[in-house]
């Protein structure tokens, strides 16, 4: 059994139990928690995708087209998590001070944009011998891989250029996020069958929810 799933299961119940708790009726309503609620669906829509699509992966010359849809559709995710944790980073960045409409627009331009690329552009599967799906590659998978870094780095660029105005600790997310994203890459280059992407951003939803908590 692919050990993914152990960690889909634990994610989402821990995703669960963050988003029963960020819309209890007692938590703020400002716009970096209206974010990190937004960062908590996306991350469930990304656990039940995973295990999904770990299971139409054990049958992949019988389920062929729903296996493109669900791990196409979890690439899509990962996008959208990715600009929403940069949109959060940056609000953070910003104190007090709202993002821009246009600032608003570039990131939902730039979401939607990689993602009909995401949908259209190649991808092919990597098969064992039983005909079970180890992990899927190409162009597509290629440009979601850069995507996270530049999403990443556009979080570093926003708290580098305004971090006096606001408290370091708020961005330990972030830190936490570059730190399990290379550990990820390190074992995935071992055994690219693991998947830990969604596992880890429902680890550092915890850590945001604990900073926003701590330093408001």
């Amino acid at each position: 059994m692919n050990p993914t799933i152990c960690f889909s299961i634990c994610g989402l119940f821990y995703c669960l139990l963050l988003i029963t708790i960020l819309f209890s009726k007692n938590r703020k309503n400002n716009d970096a928690y209206k974010i990190l609620r937004g960062l908590a669906i996306i991350n469930l829509c990304n656990l039940f995708l995973e295990a999904a699509g770990l299971f139409l992966a054990g049958s992949y010359e019988k389920y062929k087209l729903l296996n493109d849809i669900f791990l196409r559709g979890m690439l899509v995710v990962y996008i959208c998590w990715f600009t929403f944790f940069a949109k959060y980073i940056v609000k953070l960045s910003k104190g007090k001070k709202d993002i821009t409409k246009n600032g608003n627009n570039a990131f939902y331009i730039m979401m939607i944009v990689a993602a009909a690329l995401t949908i259209f552009l190649p991808m092919k599967y990597v098969t064992n011998d039983a005909g079970i799906i180890i992990y899927s590659t190409g162009p597509a998978v290629t440009l979601v891989f850069y995507y996270i870094m530049f999403s990443t780095i556009i979080g570093l660029v926003a708290m580098f250029s305004n971090y006096k105005s606001v408290k370091i600790s708020n961005y330990s997310s972030l830190f936490i996020l570059i730190v399990l994203l290379a550990i990820t890459a390190v074992v995935q280059n071992y055994n690219p069958s693991i998947l830990l992407t969604a596992f880890i951003e429902t680890f550092v939803l915890y850590v945001a929810y604990m900073s926003i908590e701590k330093n408001n």
